[in-house]
């Protein structure tokens, strides 16, 4: 493997891939990764129910890169679509294409988001060929060009990406200047309605839906795609498409790591359980990967890392989740309906006020969280979506609980690596060790629940799968982590000793979920912990670990199986 640049990979046998240009003429120029998703396009272009679409998607999930493949279609670009989809089903007529990137707005003042605004104006029409005065406001300006461009030129294309870019940043950051920001952009997104009649095709990205930006108000034929089950795989690869287009990768990684036995099962597994559990429609059966990290993954050989959390300009959701009570997330399951998703006021954002509905709605909309199950109800349920996320927005939410952050880093570390290699006593030390950093946290009762919460948060953030109240058929397991090769069941009693909590998993058969786990080779360890109010740690802990004839006889014993 070399380099072609920072972020790309390159081999024999597997097209180039990078994550440094979301530029679908640079792609197919350089014989780079495109993982073909021409067939969503086609079925918006085709269309003749509407031509005004917007989507939401988080930061880094090919936003960019569909809008950029819309303009090469719209210029009439045949030849790169060559061996795509869309190829041979479209006529590749050429419109005048309009495209803004409204990303990475640094507000100073009101006056410069106005000369910021003129100066995309300008360039876009630069790009078009159309001498666009620059006395006027942004809004008349917008108005002007699409008029010059469709009597010059014929019907406009439009494309904005991350629209509400500009409207979060001022937000955020200068909150003094977000109304006049907001006020800015409703005139600019209101100038579209105006214009529908010259307007062949409209497309708008952004991370949110913002109830309170004129263009869903304005535009009443501007179709929300966003958890449109058709449109649910538009973005983020399937398990198919890793195979498809990164095999090539998987398989070299293979042959090169030989020595380590791992098999290509046991690796896409673990891609899977780290990148894949995105579901953006809750009429969809199948999840998707995050792109940005699978393509960074790849061209970073094989190597796993939080690769889309490292660089998410979305960390403001983290920060505002810090007014959820932790224990919120003890099932990682949250319940919302569809109208918490579509009632976001920015102006509440820098509120300590924010509702919890609106936070978790946020989440959801960078990424944070995802639609956990399937549902044909009113209700939508959030939880992590993969390990990558859980872990490390984990951590983050953590840091308010710890004594000494780094002290707590190094113990999940630990923890990690322990778990990993079904060393139980280990594990229990660097848990121990924890709760002695979160000791403000926990309450001084003899409740379960406060300790329950920071150990499954502690399993979530060392990057295990780990699952809160788990029901069975006869009860709900305290915890459950699993982890490599072993799965762990943990029951908790406080004042009470470890065999007490150690027998309730086997007299009630918690062990019988996992059957078939064992039966793959997988090693259970069941382990009843005593925990002492008093002291506010464990002190003793009991452990029985299971293999799949030890099952057999235990099954063949109570006749369970």
């Amino acid at each position: 493997m070399t380099r072609l640049e920072k972020g790309t990979l390159y081999n024999e046998d597997m097209r180039g891939i990078t994550t440094s240009s979301p530029v679908f003429e640079h792609l197919i120029q350089h014989n780079l990764t495109y993982v073909d998703k021409t067939k969503y396009i086609h079925s918006l272009v085709s269309s003749t129910q509407s031509s005004f679409y917007f989507v939401s998607r988080p930061r880094r999930w090919g936003k960019s890169l569909f809008c950029y493949t819309l303009e090469s279609l719209f210029k009439g670009a045949r030849d790169l679509f060559k061996g795509l989809y869309i190829y041979d089903k479209y006529d590749f007529k050429p419109y005048p294409v309009l495209h803004f990137d409204f990303n990475n707005l640094d507000l100073i003042s009101s006056s410069d988001a106005v000369k910021w605004l003129k100066g995309k104006l300008i360039l876009a029409a630069n790009e078009v060929g159309i001498d666009l005065n620059d006395s006027y406001s942004p809004s008349m300006m917008f108005e002007m060009l699409i008029e010059k461009l469709y009597r010059e030129q014929g019907e406009v294309v439009i494309i904005i990406d991350e629209y509400d870019s500009p409207v979060i940043s001022a937000a955020l950051n200068k909150p003094e200047l977000a109304d006049d920001i907001r006020s800015l952009f409703n005139s600019f997104y209101a100038t579209v309605k105006n214009k529908i009649s010259r307007i062949r095709f409209f497309f708008i990205t952004g991370v949110l839906r913002l109830s309170n930006l004129s263009i869903f108000s304005a535009l009443n034929n501007l179709k929300d795609l966003s958890m449109d089950p058709s449109f649910a795989l538009a973005f983020g690869y399937t398990d198919e498409e890793l195979d498809e287009y990164f095999g090539e990768g998987i398989d070299e990684y293979l042959a090169g790591t030989a020595k380590n036995k791992t098999s290509r099962d046991e690796l896409r597994e673990k891609i899977r359980n780290f990148y894949d559990g995105y579901r953006f429609s809750p009429a969809s059966e199948t999840k998707v990967y995050n792109p940005f990290s699978i393509g960074n993954f790849f061209a970073e050989k094989c190597r796993f890392d939080t690769y889309w959390d490292d660089t998410s300009s979305s960390k403001f959701a983290v920060t505002l989740a810090n007014n959820l009570d932790l224990s919120q997330f003890m099932n990682t399951e949250i319940a919302l309906t569809t109208a918490d998703f579509k009632s976001f006021d920015i102006s509440e954002i820098n509120k300590e006020t924010l509702k919890r509905n609106a936070i978790a709605a946020l989440l959801y909309y960078s990424g944070y969280l995802t639609i956990s199950e399937k549902s044909n109800t009113e209700k939508i349920y959030l939880g992590f979506p993969n390990n990558e996320v859980s872990s490390t927005f984990t951590i983050s939410l953590m840091r308010r609980y710890s004594k000494d952050s780094t002290i707590a880093g190094l113990l999940i570390v630990d923890a990690r690596e322990a778990a990993r290699n079904g060393d139980t006593a280990a594990l229990i030390k660097s848990l121990n060790d924890y709760y002695d950093q979160v000791t403000s946290a926990l309450v001084s009762n003899r409740y379960e629940q406060p300790y329950q919460l920071i150990m499954h948060m502690f399993f979530i953030a060392s990057g295990c799968r780990a699952v809160a109240e788990l029901p069975t058929k006869l009860g709900r397991i305290d915890n459950s982590m699993e982890i490599g090769n072993h799965i762990y069941l943990f029951e908790l009693k406080v004042d009470q000793n470890a065999e007490t909590a150690l027998n309730q998993i086997k007299e009630k058969e918690y062990d019988k979920l996992f059957a078939t786990q064992l039966k793959q080779g997988k090693i259970l360890h069941n382990v009843g912990i005593s925990i002492s109010s008093e002291k506010r740690g464990i002190v003793e802990y009991k452990e029985e670990i299971l293999s799949l004839k030890q099952l057999n006889l235990l099954a063949a014993k109570y006749k369970r199986i």
